[in-house]
């Protein structure tokens, strides 16, 4: 009987961050350091998954700016679909504090996602600037 070699999943935290970063093109240090929080915040499994979403989208031809101008990268849809995704909360840490709670570790953040009952915000622009990079 002949073993198959295992596709190498990416365990620890930093081997994620690197994971998605290749993945999606992401070569500078504000995306890098953004999918660092996303992670450390959303937990690894949640950000894999949001990178098989992005992945599915951009095979299928992309995701369009919402003037239909062009075309989002493949971070900007990743991104996209984590501001989508995430609680009002989750997005207030990954993306304006300067810093992280303790209890927001990435599996606090798995746990917190099941069982805190917060759903995700649906006002997607409410003090934020016009994402005009992705």
């Amino acid at each position: 009987m002949t073993m198959q070699p295992k596709k190498a999943k990416p365990e620890k935290q930093q081997g994620v961050v690197r994971h998605i970063a290749i993945a999606l093109g992401e070569t500078d240090e504000h995306p890098i350091s953004l999918i660092k929080r996303i992670v450390k915040i959303m937990g690894k499994e949640r950000a894999l998954v949001i990178l098989a979403q992005t992945q599915e989208i951009e095979a299928r031809g992309g995701m369009f700016l919402p003037d239909g101008s062009r075309k989002r990268t493949p971070g900007g849809v990743f991104f996209k679909l984590v501001r989508d995704q995430v609680t009002r909360r989750e997005r207030s840490y990954i993306y304006y504090s300067k810093s992280l709670p303790q209890d927001q570790s990435a599996e606090a953040g798995a746990r917190g996602q099941q069982g805190s009952g917060e759903q995700p915000d649906e006002d997607h622009s409410a003090g934020r600037q016009k994402d005009t990079a992705t």
